[in-house]
């Protein structure tokens, strides 16, 4: 089932059920799961595209299908505009369409409140850029949207993130609703978000040294917790378990949701007094549709320590608690980090969350060199290389093992 070379980027594509995702040059176990894909951008429309499963599982067939497809919507065209629309309008048709309400109640996707609550982010960070650009998203016209906006509204998410995975859900998430927006005859121009490069490659990444972290946690405290989420609404970014969250993820690189997860149960001692985490490596469970695919890390000493306080201050299972569902705690953790950054150094282009997962693969890197994918628990190290190790402070560390 394989797509030939001579046929790639003709508007079929092969996916598989159970990884949820496109089957690439190194095909997954799951053949019985593959299915054709047919996409065909309709010219002049500003990106529109008709997508529909192929019926099926032959080549050829799904070759013709497609040839089919195209024929059907060639001549198609979007609906011609009648009245201008306000950004504001488009917004809520759109929210509208993804949840399911009003005219699209019965022909609309049923979506995961996750995926809701991601739509709704984005499409506020870019309503956030279109302010920045002294414009108002009530009143302005859909029809003055151009590709000026595209800049800001990156500059403004990578305030929030910085990983490739991150930036390209944003990416998709505007191209949808432009691409909506020309759909129902509310826009006539151009679906300026099909230009942006989805597959950038971060050739440099940037973690958080020693000294910066350790101002970070200095300056964290009630008083400087204030702070604005978005553009208006006052929000105190402080709570006492901050600090030792930031440590926890510090010192075992951690995502997220794997540190809100912790437990005494995740804490395993053996023999020799060695002390060992165990914790479910939550997004490669996703990726690959199974469950218990546990990641296990070494507590080194200064980990330790730090444990041992927690187990102190522990009220229940959890190690830390928070109060906090864990969506909430996620989006709260990643933009405390980012505030008391810019308090440490406001004069500094900020780093985010992920910088501290990124210092931690780096010195474990420094130490372990082609075997730290093993601790780091990633694939192997073409992605640990490529997207978290920072070469410059691996280059320090090793020089300070040499000496």
């Amino acid at each position: 089932m394989l797509i030939p070379e001579e046929y790639k980027g003709n508007g079929l594509s092969l996916n598989c059920k159970r990884c949820n995702k496109r089957v690439s040059k190194i095909p997954c176990a799951h053949k019985n799961d593959w299915y054709y894909v047919l996409t065909y951008y309709i010219p002049k429309s500003g990106g529109e595209r008709k997508t529909m499963f192929s019926k099926s599982r032959n080549l050829v067939e799904a070759l013709q299908e497609l040839e089919e497809f195209k024929r059907q919507y060639r001549d198609y065209r979007p609906l011609k505009i009648t009245k201008e629309f306000t950004l504001k309008e488009g917004i809520e048709r759109f929210f509208q369409k993804k949840f399911s309400e009003e005219e699209f109640k019965n022909n609309s996707k049923t979506l995961s409140h996750d995926h809701k609550t991601e739509i709704v982010r984005v499409i506020g960070r870019f309503c956030e850029a279109i302010k920045l650009m002294g414009l108002d998203p009530d009143s302005l016209f859909l029809n003055d949207l151009n590709e000026r906006c595209v800049a800001p509204f990156y500059d403004v998410i990578e305030e929030y993130v910085n990983s490739t995975t991150s930036i390209d859900k944003h990416t998709r998430i505007m191209r949808s609703f432009i691409r909506f927006l020309i759909n129902r005859g509310m826009y006539n121009g151009a679906n300026f978000f099909l230009t942006v490069d989805t597959h950038k490659i971060e050739s440099n990444p940037t973690s958080i040294s020693d000294e910066e972290f350790k101002s970070v946690l200095n300056v964290i405290s009630t008083e400087n917790g204030w702070g604005t989420k978005g553009t208006s609404r006052k929000i105190n970014y402080y709570r006492p378990w901050i600090k030792d969250f930031l440590l926890l993820a510090r010192l075992t690189g951690l995502r997220r949701e794997e540190l809100y997860s912790l437990s005494k149960d995740s804490l395993i001692n053996v023999e020799g007094g060695l002390m060992f985490i165990f914790v479910h490596n939550y997004k490669v469970e996703r990726l690959l549709n199974e469950e218990n695919i546990v990641k296990v890390l070494p507590v080194t000493d200064e980990l330790k320590i730090l444990i041992q306080e927690l187990l102190n201050k522990c009220v229940s299972n959890k190690l830390i608690e928070t109060e906090m569902k864990l969506g909430y705690f996620s989006d709260f953790l990643s933009s405390s980090f980012t505030h008391f950054y810019k308090k440490a150094f406001p004069n500094k282009k900020i780093k985010n969350f992920n910088s501290l997962r990124k210092a931690y693969a780096t010195d474990v890197y420094s130490i372990l060199g082609e075997e730290a994918h093993k601790i780091t628990d990633h694939s192997g190290n073409v992605i640990l290389e490529k997207h978290y190790i920072d070469k410059v402070r691996a280059a320090l560390k090793m020089l300070e093992k040499d000496d």
